[in-house]
């Protein structure tokens, strides 16, 4: 679990890949995440703001946190490159963890709660939209309130083929719950 080198590493060299016993490192990775999950102070499972914060202080350790909050007041990918570089720098290597772990690690998290409007009211205040168009697969930036409402589905528990199908074109979706019988004209309550 990448964990090697964190304060919870009591019996392994504190290097990378130092611990060679598969249990014990997902047993310190467990430690290790949770500490950063609390430092970062999560409040629930949708409180993505702080579960990023938490998430690149696991790649980074959890000085990250502190200087995120610090100088940030939070994550940001940004600050996550910031905080890369100069640790490159200070330790004279070419690579320091990885800016864009959040975003990969996100990619898979599912809050689950089959609660649509929860998901989407948890998002209120972003505005890039990276984390969306992103992980429907685009590489650069796309118009995506239509992917949102996908992404929202997928992180419900609800993105499949017969409830709420992933599509990127609002008229896409349009089509489907016409085509499906479940289409509402604006006078819909």
């Amino acid at each position: 679990m990448q964990s090697s080198e964190c304060r919870f590493n009591e019996k392994y060299p504190r290097v990378h890949n130092g611990i060679t016993d598969t249990d014990y490192s997902i047993k310190v990775g467990i430690q290790h995440l949770a500490s950063c999950l609390n430092d970062s102070k999560v409040a629930s499972s949708g409180d993505t703001e702080h579960i990023s914060l938490a998430l690149q202080g696991y790649n980074y350790g959890n000085g990250y946190i502190s200087w995120a909050n610090e100088h940030f007041g939070g994550y940001t990918r940004a600050n996550a490159k910031v905080f890369s570089d100069e640790m490159k720098a200070k330790l004279k290597t070419n690579v320091y963890g990885d800016p864009d772990y959040v975003a990969h690690v996100l990619r898979y998290y599912h809050i689950g709660n089959n609660n649509i409007v929860e998901v989407a009211k948890s998002q209120v205040g972003t505005t890039s939209g990276s984390k969306y168009w992103t992980w429907y697969g685009f590489n650069k930036k796309v118009n995506w309130c239509a992917i949102f409402v996908s992404w929202c589905a997928n992180e419900s528990g609800m993105l499949d083929d017969s409830s709420v199908p992933k599509f990127s074109l609002c008229t896409d979706g349009e089509n489907w719950y016409k085509k499906n019988n479940r289409w509402k004209d604006k006078s819909y309550v």
